[in-house]
């Protein structure tokens, strides 16, 4: 049969959680109406109640100190009941890192399939990112709009099915726009330099009169006007 002790009037002027007492007296609490119970060693004592209010601890030193042993306990994990009066072990299941052993998870593809692409491709940063490389070619290139954006050049394509390239293009030094619409010889590119008098040109030689470089007018006779 278990004793009884008598709880004993008196103020005792020290803090609480100083406060050692007796092992087995009860002691009151008067700022957070906290009924503790004394162990002889723990300052503050154990609570045995919650006080007025919306009931459970508020500050740790509240919680009873229950389970008294770690023994059988280990791998789990400490928790505050769910009446916030003491703490307890329990046992949850941690996150393995594996994607499978989450719970109502979307469905994500093994690998990228291009085949079930359903919107426009966008780089995530501007003029960061390449299509194929010098040594990773892709074959062809297949489109049907009708231009492609070069830079601030355009390629596009003529309503008669041809080309349309944008202006001063060139094929190698040839500028295409010299090919067609010119009427003046000062409009082409890369001319050669004629020059404006005959003494001028560096090899006259068979230009008139053949091999000799010089040339004798035919003299007009009775029969041959001028010499022709």
């Amino acid at each position: 049969m278990g004793l009884v002790r008598k709880i004993k009037a008196g103020l005792v002027k020290v803090s609480v959680n100083d406060f050692v007492g007796e092992d087995g007296n009860v002691f009151f609490d008067v700022d957070d109406g906290v009924m503790r119970l004394s162990d002889g060693t723990t300052p503050g004592g154990i609570p045995l109640s919650s006080g007025g209010g919306e009931g459970g601890a508020s500050t740790f030193r509240q919680l009873l100190d229950t389970p008294s042993s770690f023994s059988g306990n280990g791998g789990t994990f400490v928790k505050v009941n769910p009446q916030a009066s003491a703490i307890e072990f329990v046992d949850v299941d941690l996150f393995d890192g594996d994607y499978n052993s989450l719970t109502n998870k979307p469905t994500i593809p093994d690998a990228f399939d291009p085949s079930l692409i359903d919107t426009s491709l966008l780089p995530d940063t501007d003029v960061s990112y390449d299509l194929g490389s010098s040594t990773k070619k892709w074959r062809d290139l297949y489109l049907s709009g009708t231009t492609i954006y070069l830079g601030d050049s355009t390629i596009s394509r003529h309503t008669d099915g041809g080309i349309v390239l944008p202006a001063n293009s060139r094929i190698g030094t040839l500028r295409l726009d010299s090919l067609g619409g010119v009427t003046s010889y000062n409009d082409l590119t890369d001319k050669p330099t004629i020059p404006s008098d005959v003494s001028d040109l560096t090899d006259t030689n068979g230009l008139l009169g053949g091999g000799g470089g010089s040339y004798t007018l035919p003299i007009a006779s009775n029969t041959v006007l001028g010499g022709i």
